[in-house]
Formats: C-alpha cells, sequence, structure tokens
C-alpha cells in the first residue's frame, strides 16, 4: 500500500477532527531538520508555556547534511527532551489522542507523535461537602483523573498498587482507572470487571461514573439498596484498597467506586477512624440509633395510636393527641413529600441561600398546616426529628432505601394494623439475605451467615493496627 504523502496525511487528519470548522482546534506549522511539520492542539486544553518552548527548540533542529531532512529519532531525542512524547500507531489513535486533549504533531517521512502538554482547567482539591471531617485531611477528588490517581499514591507508598488505564464507551472512548492491590485484591473477579468496562455499551462516559455503573453492577429495579460505595475522599478510597477491594475512577467524575460493597461497608465513615477508639465507638452508636430510628419511628407511632385503648402508658408519650381533619397515615405520607419536595428544592438554589429557604418553608408550611387543621402538632415535630436522623449516615442511595422501607412499613402498619408491623422486617430481612455483592458473597455479611469474629467492628471502633 502507497504510504501517504504529508498533505494527505495532515488534509485527512484535519478533517476526522474539524479543522477550520470548530473554533477550538488550532494548527502551527514549521520547519524542523528540514522536515514540514504540523502541530495540532485544542484552545484551553494546552499548556502555552510549554506548546512555545517545543517550538522554539524544534524551530532552531538544523537540517541534515546537504540540506537533507534530518532523522526524526535523531529530532525527537535532541530537540524534544521534555515532558511525554509517544509515537502513535495509526491515525485513528491519532485522533482519538488529540480529542482527549492532548496536542498531536504530524511530521514529514514518520507517523503521528503525542505531545503531552495538557492543561486541562480543574477546581481545586477541596474537601466534599458530604464527607467532610473534623480532623485529618481535608482534601477530595476532583474530574482529573491523573490528579485522582496521585491522590491515592500519596497514602500508598507500595510496588503492589496497581492503577490499570482501561478504555469504555461506544461512540466514542473515555478513560477508566482500575486501582487495586497486587495479592489483595480477588484475580477473578478483577477480570470480570475488566471485560465489563470494555463492553459497556453506553455511547460514553456523559454522565461519569453514574455512566458506567449500570454496567459494571446490574441493578434491579425494585431493590433500592446500593451495590457500589462511592466517595470522594482518597483517604477512604486508599483504606478501601488495602482492605482488598478495587475502586474504579472515571473521567471527569469526583466521585469513585469501591467495590465490591456490602452493608457493613456503608455504615463505616472517616470520622470514625480520625477519632480515639472510644469516641469513634460512640459516634457509630450514635449513627446506627439515628438509621434505626429514621426508618421505625413513624410506623411505630401509627401502630401505637391504633391500639392507643390497650396501651401501655409508658408509651403514651408517643401518642397523638391533637385531633386533625387528615388521617394520621396520610399526614406522614404528606410530610414525607414535602421533606423530599424542600431537599429537592434546596439542591436547585444557590448554596447560600438554600438551606436558609428550606428551614423557613419548612416552619411556614408546618405551622400553616397545624393551625388550619390539617395536621397535629406532634407529626410536625416526629417528621422533623425523622428528617434530621435521615443526615445521619453520608450514602445518599442508603438514605433512599432508608426512606422506602419506613413508607412501606408505614403502608403495611395502615393497612395490617399489628400483622403489617410485625411482618415487614423479617420480609426486608429475608430480602437482604437473598442479595449478593458483586463478587457473590452475602450482602448481609457478617450478620447472615453469622461470624462473631468479624460482627464486632461494626459496632465497636477497634485500633488502627497498620
Amino acid at each position: 500500500m502507497k504510504e501517504k504523502t504529508f498533505e494527505q496525511q495532515t488534509a485527512a487528519f484535519e478533517k476526522r477532527v474539524n479543522y477550520g470548522v470548530s473554533y477550538d482546534v488550532f494548527r502551527r506549522g514549521f520547519l524542523a531538520g528540514g522536515r514540514r511539520c504540523a502541530l495540532y492542539m485544542i484552545d484551553g486544553n494546552t499548556d502555552q508555556d510549554e506548546i512555545a518552548l517545543l517550538l522554539s527548540r524544534l524551530m532552531a533542529c538544523p537540517a541534515g547534511e546537504n540540506g537533507k531532512m534530518a532523522e526524526a529519532r535523531e529530532i525527537v531525542d535532541s530537540f524534544m527532551p521534555f515532558g511525554e512524547i509517544k509515537p502513535l500507531q495509526d491515525g485513528n489513535q491519532a485522533v482519538k489522542t488529540f480529542l482527549s486533549g492532548v496536542p498531536v504533531l504530524l511530521m514529514e517521512g514518520c507517523g503521528p507523535l503525542m505531545v503531552d502538554a495538557r492543561n486541562i482547567p480543574q477546581r481545586r482539591t477541596t474537601e466534599p461537602d458530604k464527607e467532610r471531617t473534623l480532623r485529618g485531611s481535608h482534601d477530595g477528588f476532583v474530574e482529573i483523573l491523573s490528579v485522582n490517581s496521585s491522590l491515592l499514591r500519596r497514602r500508598i507508598h507500595s510496588e503492589d498498587l496497581v492503577i490499570e488505564d482501561l478504555k469504555a464507551g461506544r461512540t466514542f472512548e473515555s478513560d477508566v482507572l482500575l486501582c487495586y492491590m497486587r495479592g489483595r485484591a480477588d484475580g477473578s473477579y478483577l477480570e470480570k470487571l475488566r471485560e465489563r468496562i470494555r463492553s459497556a455499551l453506553s455511547e460514553g462516559l456523559v454522565m461519569n461514573q453514574e455512566s458506567l455503573s449500570e454496567y459494571l453492577v446490574p441493578q434491579k429495579f425494585w431493590n433500592p439498596f446500593p451495590r457500589i460505595r462511592q466517595t470522594e475522599r482518597p483517604d477512604m478510597a486508599a483504606a478501601a484498597i488495602l482492605e482488598g477491594h478495587v475502586v474504579v475512577m472515571a473521567d471527569n467524575a469526583s466521585t469513585v467506586m469501591i467495590l465490591p460493597a456490602r452493608l457493613a461497608d456503608f455504615l463505616k465513615e472517616a470520622n470514625d477512624y480520625y477519632f480515639p477508639p472510644f469516641v469513634g465507638t460512640y459516634y457509630r452508636w450514635i449513627r446506627l440509633l439515628m438509621m434505626l430510628t429514621a426508618v421505625s419511628l413513624t410506623p411505630l407511632v401509627l401502630l401505637l395510636n391504633q391500639i392507643r385503648d390497650s396501651l401501655p402508658p409508658a408509651w403514651e408519650f408517643l401518642l397523638v393527641n391533637e385531633k386533625a381533619e387528615i388521617p394520621l397515615y396520610f399526614q406522614f405520607l404528606v410530610y414525607e413529600a414535602l421533606t423530599g419536595m424542600l431537599r429537592m428544592s434546596a439542591l436547585n438554589t444557590p448554596h447560600n441561600v438554600g438551606n436558609v429557604i428550606s428551614i423557613v418553608v419548612g416552619a411556614v408550611v408546618g405551622e400553616f398546616a397545624v393551625s388550619a387543621g390539617w395536621a397535629s402538632a406532634e407529626v410536625v415535630y416526629l417528621m422533623s426529628f425523622v428528617s434530621v436522623t435521615v443526615y445521619a449516615q453520608q450514602n445518599l442511595e442508603l438514605g433512599y432505601a432508608l426512606k422506602f422501607i419506613r413508607l412501606l412499613w408505614l403502608t403495611a402498619t395502615a393497612l395490617l394494623g399489628r400483622a403489617g408491623f410485625f411482618l415487614v422486617p423479617p420480609v426486608i430481612l429475608f430480602l437482604l439475605a437473598l442479595m449478593r455483592t458483586d463478587d457473590g458473597k452475602p450482602y448481609l455479611a457478617p450478620l447472615l451467615p453469622f461470624r462473631p469474629g468479624e460482627l464486632s467492628p461494626l459496632f465497636k471502633r477497634s485500633r488502627i493496627k497498620r
């Protein structure tokens, strides 16, 4: 097959990258060692200082003897001694590399070259709002893979740490990093993850890690419990890697995925380990108690009001004595919807006024409902307390799962009374016992199957031994 001329090579490349059509695609033509060259770059993604240094060096490269072209290898080795310079296989790889933001150099008489002079805008590695700690590090992942991987390597100085670069996407490829410790992560599970990432049928990772998570861990529609643990904290990701988990990073995402994940893994937080063991254990017990309260309080109050005539005096403090025009069950449903709407509106409101607006609107609506006789004051207080307990744990998916269980439990209690109240917990426990993590292990381990030795760390913050 006849080799393409320099004009044909540049014309084919420019057509595929929309040079002259896209406003941010630039070309700089020059001579280096008697060879015609064309450097292509994307405005905003290129370090101009490095490009200026590169061009000044290349343009100073003299031609060979008798005006002949200098050897391409000599030009690269002697006049491009900085950064990452890598030859590309063909035009397809050159186009993919360029569209990912890396400048590409086309040189007469040789193949395309990658010149890693990227300067992608990014935000600071500040602490995530949802996973703040009082002590410890206050950095967080950003949307740049190279920055995220360096945050991991700052914490794990081990030759066993492996960070693989994979490609995902059907229409256009996006970078995905697979991070694990050699010898600690399950080899067969790693191979399964590699195959899922490579065979993902999404157009591309437009929605970042969420575009990939649905292919990594298929989730049944009716099951709200999360099977992927997500975090924005490098210290939590590093700890998970040391425990034998696998961390998956998607490009343009500040959240990383930790696999596989059991229910017990969602009960751990960084704050537990930045305090002494006694204080960390106290925080863990308070968190577990608030999660249990968030699920069971409103169904329990509804049941006690249904059997109030036979209720012992010790439980009367949970009775709703103020009469309202709306039945108690529907009062709870209305306030469940109201708290959901307030939470959604806070997300779509500027940060500095969102929380204030939610508090003011909640207070005004609650006061109006009580004054109009639509709801009882006790219900407003109870639902306000439940709304606070929802924020006791950091995982959003688990918070919504607990909310759906509470609604199911509340509805069963309203329809079946005592039978419904005592039927829902074993049914939920049975369904959770049937669940498996992505690597095929029980989701409720070490509770089911019961392993006393592994159960203790769920309730007690042990000392950090290594």
